[in-house]
């Protein structure tokens, strides 16, 4: 998924995106674990950060995961989780310019 953002961003995008990575294989085992009081916390940060970086679809698919994990329902956080991780793992970022 490839998503462009006006090059401000640039500075802080790519390290954003690299803790999302590697807080995947953590989040799994919490999913698989049905650790839904840090998965809420985890994911409600989320939910409120994605969108300061330009990422909207992160802060969506967070929020998905962060009330499935509040109502304790495994079945749709598992749905859930797996389509944030689908996202995060092939987002690719692009900047550019914005016009004058």
């Amino acid at each position: 998924m490839l998503v462009t953002l006006p090059n401000f961003f640039e500075s802080f995008v790519p390290n954003y995106l690299a803790q999302r990575v590697q807080e995947l294989e953590t989040f799994d085992q919490e999913v698989t674990d049905a650790n839904f009081v840090s998965l809420a916390a985890s994911f409600h940060k989320i939910t409120g950060s994605g969108g300061s970086f330009g990422l909207e679809n992160i802060s969506k698919l967070a929020r998905d995961v962060d009330q499935a994990a509040q109502v304790e329902d495994h079945i749709s956080l598992r749905l859930a989780f797996d389509a944030y991780r689908d996202y995060v793992a092939s987002l690719e970022v692009e900047f550019e310019e914005l016009p004058q």
